[in-house]
C-alpha cells in the first residue's frame, strides 16, 4: 500500500484495496525523492476484496 495519504474514499475502501509499487517491486513513498529528467516505472494495482457483502457495494453508480 502507498504510505501516506489515501484519495480512495471510505465507502470505496470497504471493497477496493491499492497497491502502488515500482517496477522493482519496492513499495512508492509520499515524498519519495525522484532525480531530475529520471524515469520510474510503476506498478498500481486496484484489487476487489474477497470478503465483500452486498451491503458493501454502492446502491448507484454515481453517473
Amino acid at each position: 500500500m502507498l504510505k501516506g495519504e489515501s484519495r480512495i474514499g471510505e465507502n470505496e475502501k470497504k471493497y477496493i484495496e491499492y497497491r502502488v509499487r515500482y517496477d522493482n517491486g519496492a513499495e512508492l513513498n509520499i515524498n519519495d525523492l525522484l532525480k531530475a529528467k529520471k524515469v520510474k516505472t510503476v506498478e498500481v494495482m486496484l484489487l476487489y476484496k474477497d470478503d465483500i457483502t452486498e451491503e458493501d457495494l454502492p446502491k448507484t453508480t454515481g453517473l
